[in-house]
């Protein structure tokens, strides 16, 4: 996780045209929630499904369009087959990229709140440090440059790839891999009687 000490040098250190956005952690704020996170991420580690619905809302969100609460956040990531479910993958990639504290609500990752701003289907942002940008969609095709934490404009999509425009006018493919999206996947967290609970996990605006 990126401290806000190397953010903040990571950022003086970019070039002015650049807008970079590297996680922050600003949780660490709050020792409670440092603590509640640092169990959650050993349940992730886990794969323990028990304990991850233990530290859920009853009515957490999992869908826009579905009925909020724990049955069918269950079957959505099929926790009745933990060893198996893609929550872990998911969840632990949030966690490992800062965290926002915003009037006693959690998020992660960091983006979610303090991300690009626009409309959602056309931003992201590179969500790694030199990451390779290449000429077509292919790990073998022409790097044109290399990306840290930067945001951009998003166009056509090809099998794993997505074709993006830096605000320079550059032009490439990123590996879907190292794209943040504002429909990408995000987990939100309150205190509910003094304990720290899981109140949404979703993607979507």
């Amino acid at each position: 996780m990126v401290s806000a000490a190397l953010a903040a040098t990571l950022l003086a250190a970019s070039p002015a045209y650049a807008k970079q956005y590297p996680p922050r952690d600003d949780c660490v704020a709050d020792a409670s929630f440092v603590a509640f996170r640092t169990a959650l991420a050993d349940v992730v580690k886990r794969k323990d499904a028990k304990a991850l619905l233990a530290v859920t809302t009853s009515d957490i969100e999992w869908s826009m369009g579905d009925p909020h609460g724990r049955a069918g956040f269950t079957k959505e990531w099929k926790l009745d087959k933990p060893a198996t479910s893609e929550i872990w993958g998911q969840l632990g990639r949030m966690l490992a990229h800062g965290c926002s504290l915003k009037d006693g609500e959690a998020s992660a990752p960091y983006w979610y709140e303090n991300g690009p701003t626009g409309d959602l289907a056309d931003i992201a942002l590179i969500s790694g440090e030199r990451v390779n940008i290449r000429e077509a969609p292919a790990k073998t095709a022409k790097v044109v440059r290399t990306a840290d934490w930067e945001g951009v404009t998003i166009g056509d999509e090809a099998r794993d790839w997505t074709k993006v425009t830096f605000e320079d006018g550059t032009t490439g493919y990123v590996s879907n891999d190292f794209l943040w999206t504002g429909y990408s996947y995000r987990a939100v967290f309150r205190k509910n009687d003094g304990t720290w609970r899981m109140t949404a996990f979703i993607a979507g605006d």
